[in-house]
């Protein structure tokens, strides 16, 4: 599953803050068709369903990936 950060999220600068914030439960944004494209979420909300694996998250402008397995 592709994330990237909520628009009213903090959008981070480096995996450190990318982890923060993923550990948090701060939102992000499904982004691609196969989740359900713009559609908001956590990391709580994805264990709760067990999909929280696999998830790889844009950043820093969506120039940089993080992927947690």
């Amino acid at each position: 599953m592709n994330l990237i950060p909520a628009p009213w999220e903090a959008d981070p600068k480096s995996i450190k803050a990318v982890m923060e914030a993923w550990n948090s439960n701060r939102e992000f944004q499904t982004a691609d068709i196969m989740s359900g494209y713009g559609r908001t979420t956590t990391k709580a909300e994805l264990e709760a369903m067990g999909k929280a694996h696999g998830i790889t998250i844009r950043y820093a402008k969506l120039t940089k990936v993080v992927y947690i397995p």
